[in-house]
């Protein structure tokens, strides 16, 4: 039978410091290997779901690639016009 003791004060007398509970390396880490205690359709369902997201991402992405596209297409277009335009319009006087 163990007795619950109170602990007196610290032989160092630093009565700030906490004692230690044991190793953190020794403690069980739950997020490492949590996913080999989901059963098999969970694991499907997580893997479909972050599978639908990767898509939607990849949407979103190719989405703003597309857009980008445009705005420089549109930008060279304008560019060409404004060229164009300013010779149409330049005057010179022809030299004889």
């Amino acid at each position: 039978m163990v007795l619950n003791v109170p602990a007196g004060a610290p032989k160092s007398g630093r009565f700030w410091k906490k004692p230690e509970k044991g190793r953190s390396s020794l403690q069980k880490m739950s997020g490492v290997l949590s996913h080999l205690r989901q059963s098999l359709e969970q694991r499907k369902a997580n893997k479909e779901i972050i599978k639908s997201a990767k898509h939607y991402e990849n949407g979103l992405i190719e989405e703003k690639k597309k857009k980008a596209e445009e705005e420089k297409n549109r930008r060279e277009e304008r560019n060409k016009r404004k060229i164009a335009n300013e010779l149409k319009s330049s005057s010179y006087q022809m030299v004889t």
